[in-house]
């Protein structure tokens, strides 16, 4: 017996709109985890500055807390607005933000463990700063700007970082 063609194309429209969904809440989370790791090493006083290890240690236990707790209310959240069964968007919307949190944490811990000690944060800095940029000239890009606009808005959105950043800072001192 064949499928209903309207039920197939209905499916493959599911589909694609779970699969955008779950990659919008990839990069959601590897840019959040980006600005909570910059904040946070960004605000450690100068004397404090740990060594590459205890770096990598803040990143990988920053990185991994974050996306738990996102995974937790994420859970909770879909749970008090579905009925009894969630859907696969949401069934995969933890481990999918778990997986972008890690990620970060990879890309900006691999160039730290080569790092001396003594500039091990100011590399994690550099790094988790270049994601943001990236993202943002990635939007730029994918909005049809020119390199140079695209590159603008790198810098934009590494300047709203920074002023969340800087906003956090300030609060918590």
């Amino acid at each position: 017996m064949a499928s209903d063609p309207h039920e197939t194309a209905t499916r493959a429209a599911f589909e694609e709109i779970t699969r955008r969904e779950l990659a919008r809440e990839a990069v959601t989370m590897a840019l959040y985890v980006s600005i909570t790791l910059l904040a946070a090493l960004v605000a450690l006083p100068s004397d404090d500055v740990p060594g590459t290890l205890h770096t990598a240690a803040l990143i990988w236990g920053g990185a991994a807390g974050l996306a738990l707790a996102h995974w937790l209310a994420f859970d909770v959240g879909a749970r008090l607005f579905e009925t009894a069964r969630l859907d696969r968007l949401h069934r995969l919307g933890g481990p999918v933000s778990l997986a972008a949190a890690l990620s970060v944490a990879l890309v900006a811990s691999i160039p730290i463990l080569i790092a001396p000690d003594d500039v091990a944060s100011e590399v994690a800095i550099s790094v988790l700063a270049f994601i943001l940029a990236a993202a943002g000239f990635a939007v730029g890009r994918r909005s049809g700007a020119g390199l140079m606009r695209a590159l603008a808005g790198g810098v934009i959105l590494l300047v709203a970082a920074g002023l969340v950043v800087a906003i956090k800072i300030a609060i918590d001192h």
